[in-house]
């Protein structure tokens, strides 16, 4: 009976496998008339539904793509990013989101993102179907903010 706990356990603690997440902007998205582009990839694993890791994950972002300089633009690998256990929506129910703040080396701009995943694509380990996120941008360069809506694929 004791090591069927102790694997009942150990089973929330170690990854099942590994996902790859690829997410862009959907075609002509703005936030107060600026176009805004989006890419964020990065390598997944699954702990339980309710529990999701980000492995080397890249958020890429552009502010005003159609002028000649862009208003804000930002790049940033993170090694390890967690879902927000505490996450309890009004909006977004049955999502997972992952928070984090761009203003690192290789950003010309700085803010709050959050990726904004459903919760049932993501931790069902495989689909082939587009998946339809959210990310949301807050203080972006202390001035902007608003949601980007998200097309998003997972593979293995």
């Amino acid at each position: 009976m004791k090591k069927l706990l102790f694997l009942l356990g150990l089973s929330s603690t170690i990854p099942a496998q590994a996902f790859f997440l690829e997410c862009n902007e959907v075609a002509n998205s703005h936030i107060d008339d600026l176009k805004v582009d989006i890419s964020i990839n990065g390598e997944y694993s699954i702990y339980n539904r309710n529990k999701v890791k980000f492995e080397k994950v890249n958020f890429s972002y552009t502010i005003d793509t159609e002028s000649e300089y862009p208003w804000s633009q930002g790049t940033q690998i993170f090694s390890e990013l967690w879902n927000k256990q505490d996450y309890s929506p009004r909006v977004y129910t049955n999502h997972l989101k992952f928070s984090v703040y761009v203003g690192g080396a290789g950003s010309y701009g700085y803010g709050n993102l959050d990726l904004v995943l459903p919760r049932g694509p993501i931790t069902s380990f495989f689909t082939k179907k587009p998946i339809t996120g959210y990310l949301i941008m807050s203080h972006m360069d202390d001035h902007l903010g608003g949601t980007v809506e998200l097309s998003c694929k997972t593979f293995k």
